[in-house]
Order: structure tokens, then C-alpha cells, then sequence
């Protein structure tokens, strides 16, 4: 692997990781048309914590404040804002955690199979599709200002969590996205736009941070030359996450999410046409 292909997993994984196009799938792609094997793919670690690094420096106030109210709660056992959000992520995280543990072969054996990819870059589309349309005639836009506060994850219940969790762990499977899901899933379930982003964001911090850590044992297999690969595509990911998160934001704002439908049925139609066509 040289700079053009770190470049290219680092764009990818940074603007698919919150766009709703799924990072997984893109990479699934970029990995069947540059044929790269187990070790090249060791990259995914820097271009993970790169997109962790860009959720930081957008929700850097709201982490921060999240992080020292969990410590309150440890202390007090008071049940505030943060400790409140830190029970509904470990809640919708254990869908995606089951799942990833009774199904892991099988998944990893999608990420080569264009056709379940293509299939499933269709299906995000219509989630997108069907999710905006439901919020048809809805007010939007003020309640968009700014990224939120802490206090807005009270309007979600521990049974919103978990289905919101079912949907993160769909998106398992390479061409459904996490952003996507989830956003869509708190959008049917009548969770407000900036809170269905906000919790969307923040409980993707253990699933990309957990990504990055079960690939790091693996590079210490990484040839030493190779390393300056590895951090060019974590700057190029932050970057790119950085511009993909604030896209999305606005995007989800707009209620415009139905626009990537688009894009996602033309690439899920390219894919499976690739998959018959021998790629």
C-alpha cells in the first residue's frame, strides 16, 4: 500500500464513517478493486481513530461535560444527563456486541461478497428514502441550532435505545450505514433531529473506538516503512470525518437524508452489476 491508496481508505472511511452511504461497504469496494489483503487492511486502525478524533473535536463540549458528570455518578450515584446517556449507549450497544459475536464469520465473509454489499447499499437507500418521507410536514430547522446539549438525550427511553441498537447493528453488514440507521431509526421512533444526531454520534464512539482496537494487535506485523502510510491516512480520515460529520448535520437539519437515496441505488446497482460481471 502506498499514499494514493491510504489516501483513498482515509477519504473514504471520513466522509462514508457519518454520511450515510456506509464506510464499511465503500471500503469493501475500494478493497475488491485494489485487491488488498489482511495486512494492507491493518490501515483501517488509523483511518478508524482518525474518524473517532473528528467526533471529539465536533462534540468536544458535550463529551467533555459527558465525561465529568459519569464521574459524578460514580461518586454520588446521582443520576444526571451524562450518567443517563451512559446507560442508554451501553443499552443500544448490546445488539451490535451479540450480534458481532454469533454471526462473526459470517460477516466477515460479506466484505468480499459484492452482491450481499450491493444488495445492502440498496437497502440503506430506502431506509433514507422512507425515513424522510415519514417526517413529511414536520417543523424543522430551529431545533437544529447548534450540536445540542447533554440534557437533550432525556427525550430518548431505554426502549428507543434498543431498537435505535438494532439498527446500529444492522449496519454490521458492509453497505448498511450506522448514520443512516440509527438517524432513521430515531426519526420513526419520533426522537427529535438534533437528539436522534447527537445520540447517533456519541454511541458510535465505542463501536469505531472497539473497530480500532481488535486491529491494532496487528501492527506490530506492520513493516516499520509502512507506519508513515498508517498515520496519512489517520490525518487524511480526520479530515475527511470532520467534513463528513458537519455534512451530515446539515443535511439532517434540511431533512434532506432521502438525497443520498440516490447515489446509494446507483452504487448498490453498480456493485451487484460488478459482482455478475466477474469483479
Amino acid at each position: 500500500m502506498g499514499y494514493l491508496e491510504s489516501f483513498l481508505m482515509g477519504m473514504a472511511q471520513g466522509l462514508t464513517e457519518f454520511l450515510p452511504v456506509s464506510s464499511s461497504g465503500h471500503l469493501a469496494l475500494l478493497g475488491a478493486f485494489f485487491q488488498l489483503n489482511s495486512s494492507s487492511l491493518v490501515f483501517e486502525v488509523g483511518v478508524h481513530l482518525g474518524t473517532l478524533f473528528s467526533i471529539f473535536t465536533v462534540y468536544r463540549k458535550i463529551i467533555g461535560s459527558w465525561f465529568m458528570e459519569v464521574m459524578s455518578h460514580l461518586r454520588t450515584l446521582k443520576l444526571n444527563d451524562g450518567a443517563y446517556l451512559f446507560y442508554l449507549v451501553i443499552i443500544a450497544s448490546l445488539p451490535a456486541g451479540v450480534i458481532g459475536i454469533l454471526l462473526k464469520d459470517f460477516i466477515i465473509g460479506t466484505f468480499s461478497n459484492l452482491l450481499i454489499v450491493g444488495g445492502s447499499f440498496l437497502f440503506t437507500g430506502c431506509v433514507l428514502f422512507a425515513a424522510e418521507k415519514s417526517q413529511k410536514g414536520k417543523e424543522i430547522g430551529a431545533e437544529m441550532k447548534g450540536f445540542g446539549e447533554l440534557s437533550d438525550v432525556r427525550s430518548i427511553n431505554l426502549k428507543q435505545a434498543f431498537l435505535i441498537g438494532w439498527a446500529q447493528a444492522l449496519a454490521i453488514l458492509p453497505g448498511v450505514s450506522r448514520s443512516g440507521s440509527t438517524i432513521s431509526m430515531a426519526l420513526f421512533l419520533g426522537v427529535p433531529r438534533k437528539t436522534s444526531a447527537l445520540f447517533s454520534f456519541l454511541m458510535s464512539i465505542p463501536v469505531i473506538l472497539g473497530a480500532g482496537i481488535l486491529q491494532i494487535k496487528d501492527i506490530g506485523d506492520l513493516p516499520a516503512a509502512d507506519f508513515k502510510y498508517l498515520v496519512f491516512s489517520f490525518i487524511i480520515s480526520y479530515i475527511f470525518g470532520l467534513v463528513g460529520l458537519l455534512g451530515i448535520l446539515y443535511f439532517v437539519k434540511k431533512a434532506q437524508l432521502d438525497r443520498f437515496s440516490w447515489y446509494l441505488w446507483a452504487i448498490g446497482f453498480g456493485s451487484i452489476a460488478f459482482y455478475f460481471a466477474g469483479g
